[in-house]
């Protein structure tokens, strides 16, 4: 083997001699997700890049046997990783955004710790429908439903799968007005 750098680590094994080839790619990707949760789109796309990697170790393995299907299994790894990033992509752009404005509740983004709502385990994604049973439209109607009893806290939710539940928790003085929620206005 002809040695291109004095310093390039070169190991021989019987009569073969090996190298190390480093490629000068740099394979960043970033996904935007716009129209699921985000544990949801992640868990999609590491189903997809798992099976794509599973490709490529079978196809190292045959090319063992096979040396050119090392080549193979290169072009399958940067096209199927592509592939995985524009299929993706194309999902997120032709579904509807997943945090908007609701027409029956108030759209929860997230909770802060230590609040009422992390209590009651509202998650991102839930929408609040009605406050110690009034139905809530806005930030108005959540604080005012919640005016009416500071001591105490009754929701009844729609979670992720579209089912409603009712979530309850005690007012405590410290506790924040806004319940500790963050919302899509």
């Amino acid at each position: 083997m002809q040695h291109f750098f004095d310093w390039w680590p070169i190991f021989q094994i019987g009569n073969q001699t090996f190298s190390v080839m480093i490629l000068p790619i740099v394979i960043g990707f970033q996904q935007q997700i716009q129209s699921q949760l985000p544990a949801e789109a992640t868990h999609k796309i590491a189903v997809r890049v798992t099976s794509l990697s599973i490709l490529i170790a079978l196809l190292g393995i045959v090319s063992i046997v096979i040396p050119v299907v090392s080549l193979l299994a290169f072009v399958v790894a940067i096209g199927g990783r592509l592939w995985v990033s524009y299929h993706h992509r194309n999902e997120e752009q032709s579904a509807a955004f997943k945090f908007t404005p609701q027409k029956d509740g108030i759209m929860v983004l997230g909770a802060r710790e230590d609040t009422p709502a992390s209590r009651m385990e509202i998650l991102a994604g839930e929408v609040i429908m009605e406050v110690n049973g009034k139905v809530v439209l806005n930030r108005e109607d959540l604080y005012e439903a919640l005016n009416e009893n500071r001591a105490y806290c009754k929701l009844k939710v729609r979670d992720n799968q579209g089912e409603p539940r009712i979530v309850q928790t005690a007012l405590y003085e410290e506790d924040s007005f806004e319940l500790g929620l963050f919302m899509v206005e």
